[in-house]
């Protein structure tokens, strides 16, 4: 009966460091998926891979240690009291004999109850993320968290905080100076306006998305009827007529949880055939409109074509964009 209760206590111990070797292995095998399958952008910002690199190498060391404790606790005997129904003899004993080996297993107190819900936590969300396919953020979030169509900040149109076209360092237009001209907070974005002012069409790609769509928000008379390229999901706001919707995008500075959206409203007589989150290509005409009491920018649209999503559909943020131009 001793020897029954003992054998009891070992298996507890090795089931319970097993399990853990399992679940840490896991998740280090998740996030090692994750990256061979390129779907890592989904949750993070490519900034923040090296962080899940290191925390899978970390995961795996701590699995290995996990694994050589359940294996040990395997030829140990464990000195854990048990009411198996010995005498006192034996009992005193078998305890002193048990604390001879030095760094025996105790199998983890608790109940099974306990034990079965501390793991729940972490293997619902392990099964979730290998069988629920992996997709990008869609609309409805959207309209959980609202969206951004950009629009100047009251330093631009405070004429006591703007800066005149001598105190702009660099060999630029004096004229287009002038015409970007901002306080020094916001000189990088009158810098990137000057630059984008220059192209005959402006294409809002994925680098610098962000910072573009606020220089063209700044000074929206300046790129009145450009030209406009720009790729995006569909996104219709509550109050908008059939010949509008918004073609915007998600952006991320560390992962998904902080997401937020930016986007610019389309004005199409063809806007309706579009269903929300489908991926299109926007050309037309940059025009202004008020919208929510903000002035923001629109396309004229002249062509919206559908178009697949691309491989990464977030943008991010560049906060140091300005030493780029």
């Amino acid at each position: 009966m001793k020897e029954n209760c003992r054998v009891k206590k070992i298996r507890s111990s090795t089931l319970h460091y097993g399990f853990r070797t399992l679940v840490l292995l896991g998740f280090a095998v998740y996030i090692v998926y994750l990256f061979k399958t390129d779907s890592l952008v989904y949750y993070i910002a490519p900034r923040m891979m090296i962080y899940a690199k290191i925390a899978a190498v970390g995961l795996y060391i701590i699995a290995v240690l996990q694994a050589y404790v359940a294996l040990r606790s395997l030829r140990e005997p464990v000195s854990a009291g048990c009411s198996c129904g010995h005498d006192a003899h034996d009992h005193d004993h078998d305890h002193a004999h048990g604390h001879d080996h030095e760094g025996h297993s105790h199998a983890p107190t608790g109940s099974f109850g306990k034990h079965a819900a501390a793991y729940a936590v972490f293997v619902i969300p392990l099964l979730l993320g290998f069988l629920l396919p992996t997709t990008a953020m869609s609309s409805a979030l959207v309209a959980q968290k609202g969206i951004n169509l950009g629009g100047p900040p009251a330093a631009v149109n405070d004429a006591g905080g703007t800066s005149s076209a001598g105190d702009w360092a660099g060999d630029e237009d004096p004229q287009l100076k002038e015409r970007f001209k901002t306080d020094k907070y916001n000189r990088d974005f009158a810098k990137l306006g000057i630059k984008l002012y220059k192209q005959d069409t402006l294409e809002l790609k994925d680098e610098l998305f962000m910072e573009k769509l606020q220089a063209l928000n700044m000074f929206p008379d300046n790129f009145a009827g450009k030209p406009i390229k720009m790729l995006g999901f569909v996104y219709r706001d509550t109050g908008m007529s059939d010949t509008q919707f918004i073609v915007g995008r998600f952006a991320v500075t560390c992962c998904t949880a902080d997401a937020s959206t930016y986007g610019v409203v389309v004005q199409s007589s063809n806007a309706n055939r579009f269903a929300d989150d489908t991926w299109v290509t926007v050309s037309g005409t940059i025009g202004e409109m008020t919208y929510k009491g903000k002035k923001v920018i629109t396309i004229q649209a002249a062509s919206i074509e559908k178009t697949k999503p691309p491989e990464n559909p977030y943008v991010y943020p560049v906060y140091d964009f300005g030493s780029r131009l």
